[in-house]
């Protein structure tokens, strides 16, 4: 309050005097106000902070405890078994100078280590102890199954020879690894069954000696699967831990142990303890042994899925170490044994399963599916020549239907001819033949189908005769050939005058031209083909009609753009204007569709043809 007064004191006698402006008076406000703001915040945090700063100011040293060695099974708060002593490392406050400091366990009254101030922050004091029976002196540690809390204090000496404390640490003595027993029990849900078999269940217990209560871990193996342990209380207030061993195939026939390895129990304290030789040990069986292996089943005969063409199929398999089998046909069991047929089998499909199972209940199955089919495959003629002629160099087609996958064998005979093929998903096949292989004359053809299960039979599909093909015949307007002779030359020697000589080499260089051309069809005569005028003749009065035509329709329609009146457009019609030759300008015709659209100036810019097409 007192420094708004003043501040408004002060803002009066400047404004009384006229001394500044309104605009520099209020500057000055605002820079005062902001003063004011710091030196409130600066008041608060002295306030807020105080009680820390004081109490820095009395914390004169830092501990540290340590157990040793720095290689044990430390657990913060515990020395156990693997500890041989302990340590505190100690920082002096910077303005701290005692005369010396010491070490005191629980409450005696002397010190179990001191050093005196020589002006270093860092000091270290020690239990004194090198070994685990020097430590657990020095901690009275004379009853191993109980456990002790204690408390160290570190303490400085002043002038006048009092200690004061600086720092404590509490922490418990336990050097003893839990002890117990294990054992091994029928699951309840096989508490009947004197032998364990495969998927059996074993529940492993560890129960802790008299009087130990802090267990935190076990560990063990069995077959090196490591096993999961749970506390599980007990009616009595004590806790067992329990694990749960399953029988897997492979495992080893135990009748009177169950080896366990790498066997440990830890308590809180860190203390580790392996049980048996080196964490091996044997947990005994109470009252059931262990079958971990199921008995030896191989099925020969049926094959899986294999189709039989007989309705008896022999049953033959091998089984080792069972003591029931159970035989079952299309889920009926049987009073089968292995060398016996199954007899009197329907077409169709059809199971066997053997099962074999020994005194632990350890069970195999084995299960095969096959087929009966004693019925040949049908077949069906699609194509066929049977009964007609056929021209040799033609393809002979022969196609039918039959089942899916069956084998089809073409035979013709008298010169015999043999085709596979085998039946598409839908049962469809076809043979494509060339006659050419056939000799002119009378053939028979069979077809022979088998299905998968062997099943077949042969079927006499056709009897066709080759024949000669027909000579070709003339086509429509083609002039028969004639023939003409050819020249013989004669060779006697004659005296010839030199006209008669050139007559004679041309008619004789004639045949040798149509021989290179392949037109001689004997040796004696050759055919000359004849040139057809009369379809030449017509075929040049056609194209020149067309011409003619042609020149007519377009020079009359240029006529008619030039002489057109009207041009319809709806229901009314327009004249056509004509534009005067001298100015070297073409008539132009209106399109219905783009007149609307187009200028007279555009219109009479676009050329006839243009215009025509619209």
């Amino acid at each position: 309050m007192a420094f708004s007064y003043g501040l408004a004191n002060f803002q009066r006698g400047f404004l009384f005097k006229r001394y500044l402006n309104k605009k520099k008076m209020e500057k000055i406000k605002k820079i005062a106000i902001g003063l004011f703001s710091i030196c409130v915040m600066t008041v608060s945090l002295n306030v807020v902070f105080m009680p820390q700063f004081a109490h820095a100011e009395e914390e004169l040293a830092s501990c540290e405890f340590v157990p040793l060695p720095k290689e044990s099974l430390a657990v913060s708060g515990y020395l156990n078994a693997s500890n041989t002593g302990f340590k505190v490392n100690v920082t002096l406050a910077p303005d701290y100078r005692p005369g010396k400091i010491a070490l005191f366990l629980d409450n005696e009254a002397d010190p179990i280590d001191t050093r005196s101030f020589v002006n270093d922050p860092s000091y270290i004091l020690t239990s004194g102890t090198s070994t685990l029976e020097q430590l657990k002196t020095l901690l009275q540690y004379d009853n191993p199954l109980v456990s002790k809390t204690h408390t160290i204090y570190l303490k400085a000496k002043g002038s006048d020879e009092s200690y004061s404390d600086l720092c404590n640490y509490t922490f418990t003595s336990d050097f003893d690894a839990p002890s117990g027993e294990f054992s091994a029990k029928r699951d309840q849900l096989v508490e009947t069954k004197s032998v364990l078999g495969v998927g059996d269940r074993v529940i492993l217990t560890f129960t802790p000696g008299a009087g130990v209560n802090d267990v935190k871990s076990v560990s063990a193996k069995i077959y090196d699967r490591a096993l999961t342990w749970q506390p599980v209380p007990q009616k009595d207030g004590s806790i067992v831990y329990q694990a749960v061993y399953v029988i897997q195939e492979g495992d080893r026939d135990q009748s009177a142990s169950l080896p366990l390895t790498e066997v440990a129990v830890q308590d809180n304290a860190g203390n580790l303890k392996l049980y048996g030789d080196n964490g091996d040990i044997s947990v005994p069986l109470i009252n059931f042994q262990i079958d971990a292996n199921s008995p030896q089943l191989t099925i020969a005969s049926p094959l899986e899925d294999k189709v039989y063409n007989s309705k008896d199929v022999p049953l033959d398999f091998s089984a080792t170490g069972y003591d029931t089998l159970k035989i079952f046909l299309d889920g009926n069991l049987t009073s089968l044994t292995a060398g016996q047929n199954l007899e009197d089998l329907s077409d169709g499909v059809h199971t066997i399963k053997i099962e074999a199972a020994d005194s632990a209940k350890n069970t195999i199955v084995k299960e095969v599916s096959f087929s009966v089919d004693t019925v040949a495959p049908p077949i069906t003629l699609i194509t066929s020549p049977d009964g007609g002629k056929i021209e040799q160099g033609s393809t002979i087609v022969f196609e039918g239907v039959s089942e899916a996958g069956a084998q089809i064998t073409l035979e013709v005979f008298s010169e015999p001819q043999i085709l596979q093929t085998v039946a598409d998903a839908a049962g469809k096949w076809r043979f494509e033949f060339d006659s050419n292989k056939l000799s002119l004359g009378t053939h028979d053809a069979y077809i022979t189908v088998a299905d998968q299960a062997g099943n077949s039979f042969k079927l006499k599909i056709a009897t066709f005769e080759v024949e000669k093909p027909e000579s070709p015949k003339l086509a429509l307007n083609e002039q028969p050939r004639q023939e003409t002779p050819l020249i013989s030359q004669d060779v006697t020697p004659k005296v010839i005058s030199r006209s008669q000589t050139q007559t004679q080499a041309q008619v004789q260089t004639e045949p040798q031209e149509v021989a290179k051309e392949g037109k001689i069809s004997s040796a004696e005569t050759a055919r000359v083909p004849t040139t057809n005028w009369g379809a030449w003749i017509l075929l040049l009065a056609i194209v020149a009609l067309a011409s003619a035509l042609a020149a007519a329709g377009y020079y009359g329609y240029e006529w008619a753009i030039a002489n057109s009146y009207v041009v319809k457009k709806g229901q009314e019609v327009e004249r056509i204007e004509k534009i005067e030759k001298e100015v070297g300008k073409r008539e132009t015709i209106v399109s219905p569709k783009k007149s609307e659209n187009l200028s007279k100036k555009d219109i009479n810019q676009d050329t006839p043809r243009r215009q025509a097409r619209w």
